[in-house]
């Protein structure tokens, strides 16, 4: 296969699996199917890289190591988030903290 037609196949066959197809065979798309289908995309597409990103970091560190710090990371990039999970513990039933 060319080195053209191949990538371009393997795009194609992606965008329509993650909610392309929705939008070939539905006559009109709501805003719902729309939201859900870039949501699922995305979400697709961050556990891809994530996946690379993991795989190549476990060549030198170990698996535990590895995933304490994909944790920490994730929690220092998305501040907003960890706040609302922390207030969000004491109406889940946790007694951690004061807040």
């Amino acid at each position: 296969m060319s080195s053209v037609l191949q990538p371009f196949l393997l795009s194609l066959i992606a965008g329509l699996a993650t909610g392309g197809l929705l939008v070939l065979l539905l006559k009109s798309v709501s805003d719902r199917i729309v939201s859900f289908s870039m949501g699922f995309a995305s979400g697709v597409m961050l556990i891809v890289a994530f996946n690379n990103l993991f795989l190549e970091a476990e060549k030198f560190i170990t698996h535990i190591e590895l995933t304490v710090l994909f944790s920490r990371g994730s929690f220092s990039l998305s501040p907003s988030a960890l706040t609302k999970w922390l207030h969000a513990l004491p109406k889940l039933g946790g007694k951690l903290w004061n807040i």
